[in-house]
C-alpha cells in the first residue's frame, strides 16, 4: 500500500512539473500567438489574448531566473498593431479605450511604462520603485528606471542599476561598457580602468573594446600632462 501512495504522490508531483511548464512556456510563446492572430485577420481574438496577458503583471515580473516574460512594450506595440489592422469602428473603439480599463490600469508595469512614454518621468519611477520592492530584480523595472536616469542626469543612481544589471545579466556586454563610459564621463580613471579589464576579461572578442581602450587612453594621456605621471 504504502508503494502505490509514494507512486501516487511521484505521479502528482510529475504532473505539476508539467502543468507548470505548459503555463511557463505560454506565457514565453503569447506574443507569437497573438501574431498569428494577426496574420489569420483574426483582431477579436489578437486583441482578447492581449487584454489576459496585459492585466496579470505575473506576466511581466522578469528576473535574471526567468528572461523570457512579457514588457510594457510588447503590449503597446501589439495594440498598435491590432489597430492597424482593425476595419470595425466598433473594434477601433475598444482598441483606443484598451489601456484606460480598469483592470490593465491596475497593472503597475503597464502603467509605469504609459507614464514614461507621456514623458511623466517622475510618476513612472515612482511606479518602478513600488515594482523593485516587490521584485528587486525585475529587468524591466531596472532597465526603464536606468533610461530615466539617464535623461534626466542622475548619473549616480544610474551607476547602481548599472551595477545590478551587471550581476543579474553577466553574459550581457552592454551594462559593462555603460559603466566603462560612466566612470569615463566622471573622470574616474581608477574605475574606468578597473572595469574595462573586467570587461576585457569577461569579452574577450568584443569589437567594442579597442574604442573604450582608446577612451582610456585618452584620459591617462590627459591626465599625465596635467599632473605628471602616476
Amino acid at each position: 500500500m504504502n508503494y502505490y501512495i509514494i507512486f501516487y504522490k511521484k505521479g502528482i508531483l510529475f504532473l505539476n512539473k508539467i502543468i507548470l511548464a505548459i503555463i511557463f512556456m505560454s506565457q514565453i510563446q503569447a506574443i507569437e500567438i497573438v501574431d498569428s492572430y494577426l496574420k489569420q485577420g483574426e483582431v477579436r481574438k489578437a486583441l482578447n489574448r492581449i487584454y489576459f496577458l496585459a492585466k496579470d503583471k505575473r506576466n511581466f515580473t522578469c528576473t535574471k531566473f526567468r528572461l523570457n516574460c512579457i514588457r510594457p512594450n510588447d503590449i503597446v506595440k501589439k495594440i498598435i498593431q491590432v489597430r492597424e489592422k482593425s476595419l470595425y469602428k466598433k473594434e477601433k473603439e475598444v482598441i483606443d479605450n484598451f489601456f484606460v480599463q480598469q483592470e490593465i490600469q491596475n497593472n503597475i508595469f503597464i502603467t509605469s511604462y504609459l507614464h514614461f512614454l507621456d514623458f511623466n518621468y517622475s510618476e513612472s519611477e515612482y511606479q518602478l520603485n513600488k515594482i523593485l520592492i516587490d521584485y528587486p530584480l525585475n529587468l524591466y523595472a531596472l532597465k526603464q528606471k536606468l533610461a530615466i536616469l539617464n535623461i534626466t542626469g542622475d548619473f549616480n543612481r544610474t551607476k547602481y542599476i548599472l551595477q545590478k544589471l551587471v550581476e543579474i545579466e553577466p553574459e550581457n556586454p552592454m551594462s559593462y561598457f555603460q559603466l566603462i563610459s560612466l566612470y569615463l564621463y566622471q573622470k574616474d580613471k581608477k574605475f574606468a580602468k578597473s572595469m574595462f579589464e573586467i570587461t576585457k576579461k569577461k569579452f574577450p572578442h568584443h569589437n567594442q573594446l579597442q574604442l573604450y581602450k582608446s577612451r582610456i587612453d585618452e584620459m591617462n594621456s590627459f591626465w599625465t600632462t596635467i599632473f605628471g605621471t602616476d
